[in-house]
């Protein structure tokens, strides 16, 4: 049964049909959080901030991608290595390079939800932050050569991955009112990351070549991640019986446990659950195709590569303005529905304006204005909407197989977007693409409206 609930969607009694699981998830949204009974709780908002400086090294280089694929890869074209041999780079090899990302990105935190909801998140942050800037580091020295590079993005992925994981579930055990707030906050990080860092790496790599480049590029991510360790504060006060639970457990035991949760198929009988994973994988992989082609688009209709990235940078800069859609959704309209009409709107961005009028300047920059401000919108709230699926204590596992889910499917969608573009000669191939990523973010919006749909109908209602 899909129910209502202080004019928020629940769908955990459509995953369950116990009524003891319902009455436990009742109990436990009448209990106000640290961050609810006050705004300014001080370790609220240390946690706040380390989330911040976390989700900059997740979707702040996620979102510089864009400005990656033309430097790093397609840098005199030649001076790129396969196997050791000097080699031109395809959009083929590009694409299969961003979905071995994307697909760890997404997928690594399965693997970090069951951990996070037993015993906390701190061993798995401190580790995550740490490996993403022994990668970036190795990744300066070795980048040159195409296997390499491949290996080091996707090991990258999984410090990403679970990282991500990390910061989003240790928001909800202390927000649950003003959840959808707080997750554009700390979202806040991957639109600022996206403004700098493309920045940096135009000017940058132009002045000191690509290793020092990407030697600087490490050091910013080791003091983020710095930073993100000494502020993380995952609540351990609401799970202090779990962890001595297990201190008394057998070994053998809790790797039946991890086995057992880490990967819940269970959960995809529940229709519902999967349509609204769909809806999460079209949001996170349409909005990174558009990034990681978009610069390659731009010099294709003759665009210089310094225009191409003040693209990045004006699409960026509105995504911040974007950001204000989570204070909207708590206060007015609803995340679901905040979530649905964002995605339509980069929808039809896509399809009017790169698909029309993309060698116009005007064009491209009202489509950076108005898509960048409305991808803001539905990323910072998709994993807040998950929220609406479990209780705080099940939030990682539910949040991390949702991931799971959304990175089985980023290798095909990337690896076709690669296919229609092809060799990147022909201004036709471009206009399918768009088509097919308009479609992929519109199938998104219709995800999230049948959600609506289901639980009030026509009715406009906040939720």
């Amino acid at each position: 049964m899909l129910r209502q609930e202080n004019n928020e969607i629940d769908l955990e009694s459509s995953i369950t049909s116990t009524s003891e699981t319902s009455s436990l998830n009742n109990d436990e949204k009448s209990v106000p959080l640290p961050g609810d009974e006050n705004i300014w709780n001080k370790r609220a908002i240390k946690n706040t901030l380390s989330s911040f400086f976390g989700l900059t090294i997740v979707f702040g280089v996620l979102n510089s991608s864009g400005a990656l694929e033309p430097d790093n890869l397609y840098y005199k074209s030649n001076n790129l290595n396969i196997m050791g041999k000097r080699s031109s780079v395809s959009s083929v090899d590009i694409s299969w390079v961003f979905s071995i990302n994307l697909f760890f990105l997404l997928g690594a935190g399965t693997f970090a939800g069951c951990k996070f909801d037993r015993s906390g998140g701190r061993s798995l942050t401190y580790s995550s932050c740490l490996l993403a800037t022994v990668v970036m580091f190795c990744f300066a020295k070795s980048g040159h050569h195409l296997a390499t590079f491949i290996v080091l993005y996707g090991i990258f992925g999984i410090a990403q991955g679970v990282l991500m994981t990390c910061c989003f579930s240790g928001l909800t055990l202390w927000y649950r009112k003003n959840l959808s707030t707080f997750s554009a906050v700390i979202s806040l990080g991957g639109s600022i990351g996206g403004i700098v860092f493309p920045i940096f790496i135009r000017k940058s790599y132009a002045k000191f070549g690509f290793e020092k480049t990407m030697l600087i590029y490490a050091g910013v991510i080791g003091f983020l991640g710095l930073c993100c360790c000494l502020l993380f504060d995952d609540n351990s006060d609401c799970r202090k019986e779990k962890l001595n639970n297990e201190k008394k457990e057998s070994f053998a035991s809790v790797c039946k446990i991890y086995c057992r949760d880490t990967i819940n198929l269970k959960y995809f009988f529940n229709f519902k659950f999967i349509v609204i994973s769909i809806g999460l994988s079209a949001a996170e992989i349409g909005t990174s195709i558009v990034a990681t082609y978009l610069t390659s688009y731009c010099t294709k209709k003759g665009y210089s590569k310094q225009e191409a990235y003040t693209f990045i940078t004006v699409m960026n800069a509105f995504g911040v303005l974007g950001r204000s859609w989570g204070f909207i959704a708590d206060k007015w309209v609803g995340r679901f529905q905040v979530i649905c009409i964002c995605m339509f709107i980069s929808a039809l961005a896509n399809f009017i304006f790169l698909l029309a009028f993309g060698k116009h300047m005007w064009s491209m920059y009202l489509f950076c204005a108005i898509y960048g401000s409305s991808i803001s919108g539905f990323l910072s709230l998709c994993p807040a909407a998950v929220s609406a699926l479990c209780k705080n204590n099940d939030f990682g596992k539910k949040f991390s197989t949702m991931y799971l889910f959304a990175s089985c499917a980023s290798i095909p969608l990337l690896e076709i977007s690669g296919a229609i573009i092809g060799d990147q000669t022909s201004s036709v191939r471009y206009q399918y693409f768009w088509i097919f990523t308009s479609l992929i973010l519109l199938v998104g919006s219709l995800c999230y409206f049948y959600l609506r749909m289901v639980a009030v109908g026509l009715k406009w209602k906040k939720y």
